[in-house]
């Protein structure tokens, strides 16, 4: 749906409202869902940039539907950390170099205990599973796509945090989704191989069932994401 969205796109995407931009159509699956991924993938990718204000009623009468699902995709979005409720309305985050890296600190600690929890609750399935994820993201590398290289890598963290089976690690992880897509679609920096051969290594320490070497190969993981070019995270706040 995504995809045939984008075709349909005119006019810049890099305004306050969402009347300047041309209709979506949605279909028949849940709206509040249709809702939530576009709105989503607009403040992603910077269509709907940092800042601006989200008013439920223009949102509405720019997808020609009900205020509810719309409200209800803001409160999702709010959730994931993209939207921020003021005193006035709902805003799209803003970003800044303090608060990705503070972000990324506590990722670390909350990805960590994820990853020892994946191991303790390795199957055979589970290693299908991320054999599979990890050939989705070497060919991402090989065709150098850097939206399936973003969404691979998510990916394989998702496979992580649900088979932690850890209902409350996976809320607090969730709570801080949005400002991580952020960084990831905006980074002017892209390490392709050696991001691969990191997620190898921890989901063979996954797969062998050691979770004190999955949680270490997921600190050294997050640790390079920390060290990266300045510009990196300033491209967060400037798209």
């Amino acid at each position: 749906m995504a995809c045939q969205m984008e075709d349909m796109i005119t006019t810049s995407f890099n305004t306050d409202s969402p009347l300047h931009m041309v209709t979506p159509i949605l279909n028949r699956a849940p709206l509040k869902d249709q809702v939530t991924s576009l709105l989503r993938e607009y403040i992603v990718k910077g269509k709907l940039k940092p800042g601006s204000k989200l008013i439920e009623r223009e949102l509405a009468e720019w997808l020609k539907i009900s205020r509810m699902p719309v409200h209800d995709a803001l409160v999702q979005l709010e959730k994931e950390g993209l939207v921020v409720t003021k005193t006035d309305a709902r805003y799209v985050i803003q970003l800044t170099q303090k608060d990705m890296y503070e972000m990324s600190q506590v990722r670390i600690v909350l990805e960590r205990l994820a990853a020892e929890g994946a191991a303790k609750n390795n199957t055979p399935e589970n290693r299908d599973q991320y054999t599979h994820l990890l050939q989705t993201l070497q060919e991402a590398i090989d065709r150098r796509d850097i939206d399936a290289f973003g969404d691979g890598h998510m990916e394989i963290h998702r496979s992580i945090w649900q088979q932690a089976n850890n209902p409350h690690l996976q809320k607090a992880l969730a709570s801080i989704l949005g400002p991580i897509l952020m960084f990831m679609a905006s980074s002017v920096y892209v390490d392709w191989e050696n991001t691969y051969e990191r997620h190898k290594r921890l989901i063979e320490a996954i797969q062998a069932g050691k979770p004190q070497a999955a949680g270490e190969c997921m600190v050294n993981h997050f640790v390079r994401s920390l060290t990266q070019p300045p510009e990196s995270f300033e491209q967060v706040m400037s798209y």
